[in-house]
């Protein structure tokens, strides 16, 4: 059975149980989610169903969700099961069935639907769930020694540090006796596959490690595609599946046959192959669901990964990389399973490509960097920890491959040293993880309320409503409708108060948990007594209105700064990311390189043509597939329901005509109601912030008001510096500018004659061994020109070491220059330098032929002598 029959058969299976077929959700998990990097099981996605925060569309779901783990990144290729990317199957029971119904429904599907013979599956349950051994070996028949009780670690289930988690239930698959004729469940090995885990979710961890009962008991259940692939078609590796044979093979066939022949694509326990073939179809995924590359997050794991596959491609002797090689396949395999693939190929193959030409050069330079630290380290039998882990950290070279240059040259390498600093660097990340955890979970188990609040500040700024819920030791309140925005899509949340009968609130934050708008209070701008409200009492809610008009214009200009950035850099361009604030945003966007001065006055000009032209906007709510089939964009990675807002600007007020309009989105955010409104729209800085991302950040209305006249005022002052008015500035700076550069022409050629009189210089000169030292008297000279006068006093060659100080400008500089014969003798100038600066109170360093560093001029005599001691010190 090939995958693609695997996960149609799955879910046909539980359709006949009356579940609801659940789309696959992105790598990304939801923008409220903090507890998870990205997903990493089936349920992920769920979570909140699970935690009752939001009504499921059934109390049954069964889902084909991909994921990725990146605690397996390091185990791939040394297994031949092993991946970072993989489908989940999974079916899911919200307070509806448990124990009982999912036991018999697996063993029905195992049994009868994909035909496995009884006796090549066994089944390990959890040391204390008498219930569900009780259903194995009386309700389904299993002989009770195949039947293996487990310890918390093989069969409790965690997600994650925090989140649903319960006992559960594993089912193996016999790959054959061969890999092991006394093997079993227990005692582990290769030759018993897991390929189901039942979970039965009853509990919700804490941050704190409690357990606290789920408000209903549930399943969830998940089988891996590509182990499950494995079982069903005889092999005993998940790259011999159909899956990942295709790709498995365009690598193998372009590595070189005595690579092949000899082992070598196999180092230190770690199949290369494996590798680059399990981490391509990664990085084009999570590409695919809108990550880029960057050095934290997720965008770091997706750097990782590509890095780590590329080095095992060097491996395999294709140092020009062509990661993509096998995409094709991937799409052919994954394609009509998630169409985003297709969708995005342009984008996937440019940022694939882009990354991977960068890195072949940082790895060049990381490699000459670890050379140049193993050449440093020559006599010592052991190459630091720290540098083992700069290359790891910086440059993207795994562990293994330090390793392997270290002993060709015959050095070990402080491999504990490492793992402490790789441990502390992943102890900060947790850190900051925890923190943005500690603070997401805070807020969610304090709201007790799980209703959807009804949101009324389309129309609304100001209206009175009922309390839901005031929790006074977490400073929140809950409305039963609101006319405060909360934050989402990017857009922050209103401010403003809520008044109650004594007093009144001031609102600094709005915030959703689940389908509820929490109001963020002021801990110390509360006046009156509210400690007798209760619910259903009558509030008067008012939104901060002139901040609220603030992020309209900020919110519709993104809209039209989107538009411009398509119409002039091209469709390429989808946005990235973004942040409304009032009168001020952040837009990141797909682009591949800077934007030049043209572009961006390009971009500017044609999104205030637009406010110029005072175009209405309108919004509509509308089924999700009308709005697509108008022209609406969707914003990548965002999950939208059967029916969205739509919003659009120009054409006619009843429906966006293509053609007709500037520009048409999904959006929730609030906007101006005509585009005049904006006033101005100024772009203020542009930057990358990933590979293949960049960021615009604008002002608009009365920001950018004040920006143009803080601006008018720096051009009133510059034209009183210059004496001359401001229109004849652009004339009058380039002209100042030609003068400087004829000025430092003119500097330049006067340094020239002052050193070519200077290098008949008295010198002070000395002989130690072999060594011809000279000492030049102090200067006064900046220190390049010194520079250049120690190469003047070289040129003779020989084994020479010159030693200079200059005092330029009120800075003093130390220098030393050895010849190549001095430093083939052992003289290094940096190590030099270094010593030397030390007795002048500075410091300083370099390479071995040329090094300087900043010093006290004053304390020439105590480097001279340093100096001296320093070469005969060394012999």
């Amino acid at each position: 059975m090939e995958t693609s029959e695997l996960r149609s058969e799955y879910l046909r299976f539980f359709k006949t149980k009356d579940h609801h077929i659940e789309p696959s959700a992105s790598l990304v998990p939801a923008a409220d989610d903090k507890s998870l990097l990205l997903i990493n099981a089936g349920m992920a996605p769920l979570k909140q169903y699970f935690q009752g925060l939001i009504k499921p569309p059934s109390t049954r779901i069964a889902s084909v969700q991909r994921c990725l783990r990146t605690n397996d990144i390091d185990e791939v290729g040394r297994t031949p099961r092993h991946l970072t990317m993989f489908e989940m199957l999974g079916n899911f029971s919200f307070g509806d069935y448990f124990k009982q119904e999912i036991i018999t429904w697996s063993w029905e599907f195992l049994r009868e639907w994909l035909e496995i013979p009884e006796e090549k599956l066994r089944v390990s349950v959890y040391e204390d769930d008498d219930e569900a051994f009780g259903i194995w070996e009386k309700e389904i028949g299993i002989r009770p020694d195949w039947i293996y009780r487990l310890g918390e670690e093989d069969n409790f289930w965690y997600m994650a540090d925090t989140g649903p988690c319960g006992p559960d239930s594993e089912i193996f698959y016999d790959i054959g006796e061969e890999l092991g004729p006394d093997e079993t469940p227990a005692t582990g090995g290769d030759r018993w596959v897991e390929i189901w885990n039942l979970v039965f979710t009853q509990f919700d961890r804490q941050s704190g490690g409690t357990k606290v009962p789920l408000p209903s008991k549930n399943v969830d259940t998940g089988m891996g595609l590509e182990r499950t692939a494995m079982a069903l078609q005889g092999q005993s590796s998940v790259f011999e599946t159909d899956c990942f044979k295709e790709i498995f093979e365009i690598y193998r066939n372009d590595t070189p046959k005595e690579i092949l022949d000899n082992g070598n694509y196999v180092k230190a326990g770690v199949n290369s192959l494996y590798v680059v073939a399990d981490h391509m179809r990664a990085v084009t995924m999570l590409i695919a669901d809108g990550v880029y590359p960057g050095n934290e997050g997720r965008g770091y794991v997706l750097r990782r990964l590509l890095r780590r596959a590329l080095v095992h491609m060097r491996r395999l002797g294709q140092r020009e990389g062509g990661l993509l090689k096998a995409f094709p396949v991937v799409l052919d395999k994954l394609g009509e399973t998630y169409p985003l693939l297709i969708e995005r190929r342009e984008h996937i193959e440019k940022l694939v490509n882009v990354e991977e030409e960068n890195f072949l050069k940082t790895l060049d330079a990381g490699i000459a960097r670890l050379e140049g630290a193993i050449a440093n380290q020559a006599g010592s039998l052991m190459l630091s920890g720290d540098v083992a882990f700069e290359m790891f950290d910086t440059y993207g070279v795994p562990l293994d491959v330090t390793i392997e240059m270290a002993q060709a040259r015959g050095m070990e390498v402080n491999v504990m040293a490492f793992d402490l600093a790789l441990k502390a660097a992943k102890q900060r990340s947790r850190e900051v993880t925890g923190e943005l955890l500690e603070k997401d979970q805070k807020a969610r188990y304090a709201v007790k309320t799980t209703d959807k609040t009804e949101f009324i500040g389309y129309d609304k700024m100001r209206d009175t409503v009922a309390l839901v819920e005031y929790n006074p030791e977490h400073d929140f309140l809950v409305l039963d409708r609101t006319p405060f925005y909360a934050e989402m899509g990017g857009q922050v949340g209103d401010h403003g108060v809520i008044r109650f009968k004594d007093g009144e609130f001031t609102v600094v934050d709005t915030q959703v948990v689940g389908e509820t708008i929490v109001h963020k209070l002021a801990k110390d701008r509360t006046s009156g007594d509210p400690s007798s409200l209760n619910p259903g009492d009558p509030l008067e809610a008012i939104v901060d209105q002139s901040r609220r008009y603030g992020i309209r214009r900020a919110h519709t200009a993104t809209h039209l700064l989107h538009a411009a950035l398509r119409q002039i850099l091209g469709d390429h361009v989808q946005q990235a990311g973004s942040v409304v604030e009032p009168d001020r945003f952040r837009f990141d966007f797909s682009h591949f390189q800077p934007l030049m001065k043209e572009e961006t006055r390009s971009i500017e000009d044609w999104a205030n043509e637009r406010v110029f032209a005072e175009h209405d906007v309108h919004c509509a709510v509308v089924p999700y597939q009308k709005a697509v089939d108008a022209g609406a964009m969707a914003l990548f990675g965002e999950k939208y329901g059967d029916e969205v807002r739509m919003v659009w600007v120009g054409g006619r007020e009843t429906e966006p005509v293509p053609g007709q309009v500037e520009t048409t989105e999904l959006c929730g955010g609030t906007h101006v109601e005509n585009t005049g409104v904006i006033g101005l729209i100024k772009i203020i800085h542009e930057e990358s912030v990933a590979s293949g991302v960049r960021r615009i950040e604008a002002l608009t209305g009365r920001r950018a008001y004040e920006l143009v006249q803080d601006e008018n005022e720096l051009l009133g002052d510059i034209s009183e510096a210059m004496n001359m008015p401001v229109a004849h500035l652009r004339q009058g700076i380039k002209k100042l500018t030609e003068s400087l550069k004829s000025l430092e022409r003119e500097k330049k050629d006067l340094e020239a004659k002052l050193i070519s009189g200077q290098t008949g210089m008295s010198v002070e000169e000395h002989t130690i061994g072999s060594i011809s030292v000279k000492i030049i008297p102090k200067q006064t000279l900046n220190p390049d020109a010194v520079g250049k006068i120690l190469d003047q006093l070289v040129t003779d060659g020989g084994v020479q070491v010159v030693f200079a100080v200059t005092d330029y400008n009120g800075k003093g500089a130390l220098l030393i220059r050895c010849t190549d014969e001095a430093v083939e003798s052992g003289c290094h100038a940096g190590k030099l330098v270094n010593e030397v600066a030390s007795a002048m109170g500075g410091k300083g360093g370099g390479k071995a032929s040329f090094a300087r560093g900043g010093v006290d001029a004053s304390k020439i005599n105590e480097g001279k002598q340093a100096f001296l001691k320093a070469l005969e010190g060394s012999g």
